[in-house]
């Protein structure tokens, strides 16, 4: 490579790395701060700071120096991988933020900042009048931005290629219907054969003790607090500013220890993920998760398969006992039994694991007709409860406990729930692989095992960061196309054994 090539490469990684500086902070760093500490007043002038930020990084990627940049490489042949897929990475983010209009993507970025306050008032006063003026907006901004980037059929295909999920709604609902069509009747005959699982693990709670057990599950499932930290707030979420920078967000109710325990070893997922990616990747723009998808995947292996496997539910439930000596007469029986249970929520987020898909199911479906303009958001209470009566046989009691219970359309991430979809097929064909190479055994998972895991996942999935895609990396491990059968299959086994089904 001659000496030309090298200052040339030298330039680009000084420009992606500032850009990445300016994405950590507005991201990661704000963000977590909005979440976190950020005082109720702030949200007025820290809109300034996220529009000027957004603008700032809009501005980067459409430089005429930037731009000449990438006009260099794309034109040199044989170019090195990583190189290869900065390009690619960076030729995504034109398809998707570029292509919007500066103003109209101020506005929209503007409109998010204000609306993720005005959900949290509406979902503590129990009101959707305000936030549906908000989600109106939403709407209407993901209907340009569609138009913007392109699709072949319908317009959710768009969204769904902006979250890097390689399939069209027309795949989609295929598989969704595989899915619907082995889970409703089971839970359905579930309920039949369900017994009274003990209600005793049901108490009060402290959130100080709370977070302890969180910790603990957070220090052996591998997370290296050196290089991350975990932290209260309203909703679930991971952040990272670096490898060696994460923040790990959990959620708790005071009467119910499950929903801690699983917002944890979900966002644990996550952050494994990020610790493990490649500090040399820094400076590449590929030092994050391959994508959305994947992460989950990862959130949701911990959550459901490391989480509420038998041997380590073993763990959890000594750990529980040494802080909350009140439940020391319970069973450890009973406490595997409670965090498999199969009884339908109107909730997401405190859903058991068989019915949670149902969840996403029902977000789906109501995106897809919000955004092709079937359903109108002034109907759309109606017809979240009529579909959370028809595949869940729940109504939700209240607006808080029905379509107001997510941050994710307020935050922007409309057309995001099928990431969890794909994720949880993900997750299971990849478990297939793994328990293959690392000879490991359902329900039979120790601490030494965990480390196997991570190890595991690290030098497989992790350490590439977003130099692969979620698909190369799916097909380079398992060999196979998107399936649902390791999903079906490990569910029919799991729940057909717990409920006596023949």
């Amino acid at each position: 490579m001659d000496l030309f090539y090298e200052k040339k490469q030298e330039a680009l990684r000084t420009e992606l790395k500032e850009i990445e500086y300016l994405k950590y902070t507005l991201n990661t760093l704000l963000y977590w701060d909005k979440l976190i500490y950020m005082p109720k007043g702030a949200i007025g002038y820290r809109s300034e700071m996220v529009q000027f930020l957004s603008k700032e990084i809009y501005n980067r990627f459409s430089s005429a120096k930037f731009i000449k940049l990438l006009e260099y490489f794309e034109k040199y042949p044989n170019r090195p991988k990583i190189l290869d897929a900065t390009l690619k990475k960076i030729k995504n983010n034109y398809n998707f933020v570029q292509k919007i209009p500066l103003k109209e993507y101020e506005n929209y970025m503007n409109l998010i900042t204000v609306s993720e306050d005005i959900w949290k008032k509406s979902k503590k006063e129990n009101s959707y009048e305000e936030f549906s003026e908000y989600l109106e907006k939403i709407i209407e901004h993901f209907k340009k931005f569609t138009k913007h980037w392109g699709y072949e059929k319908k317009p959710y295909d768009g969204l769904l290629k902006y979250y890097d999920i390689d399939i069209t709604s027309e795949k989609l609902d295929r598989l969704i219907e595989e899915l619907k069509e082995f889970i409703i009747p089971l839970v359905r005959e579930i309920e039949k054969n369900s017994d009274e699982v003990c209600e005793s693990f049901i108490g009060d709670y402290d959130y100080v003790k709370q977070m302890e057990l969180s910790k603990y599950i957070l220090d052996i499932t591998g997370f290296n607090f050196n290089y991350g930290r975990v932290d209260l707030g309203e909703h679930p979420t991971t952040l990272a500013a670096s490898s060696k920078d994460v923040r790990v967000v959990t959620s708790f109710d005071k009467n119910n220890l499950k929903v801690g325990i699983y917002n944890t070893f979900h966002e644990v997922g996550k952050g494994l993920y990020e610790q493990g990616i490649s500090e040399k990747l820094l400076g590449t723009l590929l030092a994050e998760v391959s994508s959305q998808v994947l992460e989950e995947s990862q959130a949701r292996f911990y959550e459901n398969i490391i989480g509420r496997d038998r041997s380590i539910s073993k763990l959890i439930f000594k750990k529980i006992t040494e802080l909350f000596p009140e439940l020391k007469n319970n069973k450890e029986e009973d406490f595997y039994k409670l965090i498999n249970e199969v009884k339908p929520s109107p909730i997401r987020i405190e859903a058991d694991e068989l019915t949670y898909i149902l969840h996403i199911v029902i977000r789906y479906e109501i995106e897809k007709d919000l955004i092709e303009g079937k359903l109108s958001v002034e109907d759309l209470p109606k017809v979240w409860n009529e579909k959370y009566k028809d595949y869940l046989g729940v109504v939700p009691s209240s607006f808080s406990e029905g379509l107001l219970q997510d941050i994710h359309w307020a935050s922007g991430y409309f057309g995001f729930f099928p990431v969890y979809l794909i994720a949880e097929l993900y997750s299971h064909q990849l478990k297939n692989t793994l328990e293959k190479e690392c000879n490991l055994l359902n329900e039979n998972i120790d601490r030494e095992d965990l480390k196997k895991i991570n190890s595991w996942l690290k030098d497989n999935i992790y350490c590439h960061g977003a130099l692969y895609s979620s698909e190369e990396l799916l097909k380079k491990l398992t060999k196979e196309e998107l399936n649902s059968k390791y999903y079906i299959d490990y569910l029919k086994n799991k729940y057909y054994k717990l409920y006596n089904i023949k």
